[in-house]
């Protein structure tokens, strides 16, 4: 069972096809929604610009707005459109590039023809373009984690380990202590986003550094010395802060039953969908979130059940 956004009252002006409500509820996502509301609450995530297009007007009628914004976030950014993003990922350091990189993607190439018509038919006909401080060797110095929020609490997580975390090589009982501190990190920094935003239902993409993860498996290992259980509960309380501190947010998308692609869960298994948007268990049944953590070995749902 798949609980989902409720309506409890929506008033059309005239009726629209089921394919164009999902499309108006996933508008809702919008960078232009949430963008703005966690950089005033303080939730880390990169500088960034967002920039109106107008309707029925080219794409060259802002490029002289992107290159004054670009220059501002540091020469070079990662572009988007409001709610949704390039397949390809590419710093751009002009409009041109800009442009570029938004045509090549059918996703956000059919966004951006629609609102230069004046027809979109996946959100009202005009959009927004998001400039993004370019982050320098993510993929190599950071761990990309999705993190799937359903009735405002961390659900799921899915990621990879890289091969240059203390964690690839670990052994069982290190790896799961350590999971458990970024659990509890995930957990913290998920109802920060959901305060700020009101999205009771959502996917966050989370980042950790790689240095930030290897302290805190640091930490476990000394957790995992015998001791006053009250001390170490402290001491795991405070490992888990710093390390909520050094996440941060890349971007917020649509629940998972809507748009999201659900990572290393699978949807078509029924374990899967009530891990993510089913009805809530007892502590002693499932300690959330779920983490699902692939190793260059094998896909590991670690605790789920304590």
């Amino acid at each position: 069972m798949i609980n989902g956004l409720l309506c409890v009252h929506v008033v059309l002006e005239k009726p629209i096809a089921p394919s164009q409500l999902v499309s108006v509820i996933a508008a809702f996502f919008s960078a232009s929604h949430w963008y703005d509301l966690l950089a005033s609450d303080g939730v880390p995530t990169p500088a960034s610009e967002l920039l109106a297009l107008p309707p029925g007007r080219q794409f060259s009628a802002v490029h002289a707005e992107i290159d004054a914004a670009i220059a501002r976030l540091g020469g070079r950014v990662f572009a988007r459109m409001d709610h949704a993003s390039s397949k390809t990922i590419l710093a751009c350091t002009c409009a041109a590039e800009v442009e570029a990189n938004l045509r090549c993607s059918e996703r956000t190439a059919a966004r951006l023809r629609r609102i230069e018509h004046s027809k979109a038919v996946d959100g009202p006909a005009r959009g927004m373009v998001m400039l993004r401080r370019w982050v320098d060797d993510l993929s190599t110095t950071h761990i990309e984690m999705r993190v799937f929020v359903h009735g405002g609490v961390a659900r799921g997580v899915s990621m990879g380990v890289a091969e240059t975390c203390r964690l690839a090589d670990a052994d069982e009982r290190s790896c799961v202590a350590c999971l458990a501190l970024l659990k509890r990190a995930i957990k913290t920094f998920a109802l920060r986003c959901v305060a700020a935003t009101e999205y009771l239902d959502c996917v966050l993409d989370v980042a950790v550094p790689i240095s930030a993860l290897d302290a805190a498996f640091e930490a476990a290992l000394a957790l995992m010395i015998p001791g006053c259980h009250e001390e170490r509960e402290r001491a795991a309380v405070a490992a888990a802060s710093l390390l909520t501190d050094r996440l941060w947010l890349i971007e917020v998308n649509t629940p998972v039953y809507l748009l999201a692609t659900s990572g290393r869960f699978d949807l078509s298994s029924e374990v899967h969908r009530e891990v993510l948007c089913g009805g809530l268990r007892p502590p002693e049944a499932i300690t959330y979130p779920v983490l699902l953590a692939e190793f260059e070995w094998r896909t590991w749902m670690v605790e789920l059940s304590q």
